[in-house]
């Protein structure tokens, strides 16, 4: 398993006490001891600059004052020490900052919506929005007509959505089966929709992966899926921060972790029924067993697993021909 750990700081309960924003981390009063705020300083800080009011970007200022702040001019909030409080005692109960802040950034995206139990992005995912827009934008083409994207599982949206706003000419597509993930996604297309490139456009659709050949839903150039990928036997092992607060669909992928995996293989060998390029994120170890997997598949033309910058291979690049049916 190879889900990045959230942010996380020790329970905290004391009120805090009057204290300038900018010096809580050089000089914290007693109830927010040294200590505690250097288990982890960059989840304090975003914490803090979430209670105060500033613009998220100034976080950094407050790991390393007596840095100015962007935003010293202005003060911050009232009751900015009773909210810090709050938020210290519920992120040290288990919830993740991202959903306590309600966003996060990604790639190209400044401030994504995130709202819980939808599966927040994470760093290494920006590799594989990486990895597609090189792809895209290395491929010849001799026709006008934008690239039609299809992102499997697509939780917030943040892959298609920093796809779109990174290149022009695609329109892509999110289909998720969790209500509350497409709402979520379209939420995001909305907040997005000026950063999108000319051409491109993002619309997220209620289906499952396993339905998506019946759904009509067919001729994409380009399929995109981090599926859950952690096997059932092994979801207990997650950290509580994760396994408590976000949806388990989106993280647990049955006896081997590759269920969805599997579904996403049938739907490119034979539901889409045109030329495309898949580009997933999987666990260590399970790119090597796609690969052997996609050899029954008559439309399979070839393959590829790559690392991360850890040096885990997590990410499979596969081309497919739009001929349907197994070998």
């Amino acid at each position: 398993m190879r889900l990045l750990p959230l942010l996380r700081l020790p329970l905290l309960l004391p009120r805090p006490p009057s204290v300038s924003p900018s010096r809580l981390f050089s000089t914290p009063p007693a109830a927010f001891s040294a200590a505690s705020l250097s288990a982890d300083p960059c989840a304090a800080a975003h914490l803090l600059t979430y209670a105060c009011g500033y613009p998220p970007s100034s976080f950094a200022a407050f790991l390393s004052p007596p840095a100015p702040l962007p935003a010293a001019g202005d003060p911050p909030r009232e009751g900015w020490e009773e909210e810090f409080g709050r938020l210290l005692e519920r992120h040290g109960g288990g919830e993740p900052v991202q959903y306590l802040v309600g966003s996060w950034d990604f790639h190209c995206l400044a401030e994504i919506i995130c709202r819980a139990p939808v599966l927040i992005p994470r760093p290494e995912t920006e590799q594989l929005v990486e990895r597609v827009i090189s792809s895209l934008s290395s491929s010849p083409s001799s026709s006008p007509k934008p690239k039609r994207l299809l992102d499997i599982g697509t939780g917030t949206g943040c892959i298609p959505l920093a796809v779109g706003a990174s290149l022009p000419n695609v329109e892509a597509t999110g289909a998720d089966l969790s209500p509350a993930a497409v709402a979520l996604a379209g939420e995001n297309a909305a907040k997005f929709r000026g950063q999108m490139l000319p051409g491109s456009s993002f619309e997220a659709v209620l289906c499952a992966a396993a339905e998506l050949r019946a759904s009509g839903l067919a001729g994409f150039g380009v399929v995109t899926a981090n599926p859950p990928y952690i096997p059932t036997a092994t979801y207990h092992t997650l950290e509580p921060t994760v396994r408590e607060h976000e949806d388990r669909l989106a993280l647990d992928g049955g006896g081997d972790g590759m269920d969805v995996t599997r579904q996403v293989l049938e739907f490119c060998a034979s539901g889409n029924g045109v030329e495309c390029e898949l580009h997933m994120e999987l666990d260590e170890g399970q790119p090597g067993k796609v690969l052997e997997a996609c050899k029954r598949y008559k439309g399979f033309v070839g393959g590829r697993a790559w690392s991360d910058y850890a040096g885990r291979e997590r990410f499979v690049e596969i081309e497919w021909s739009g001929e349907k049916g197994e070998v």
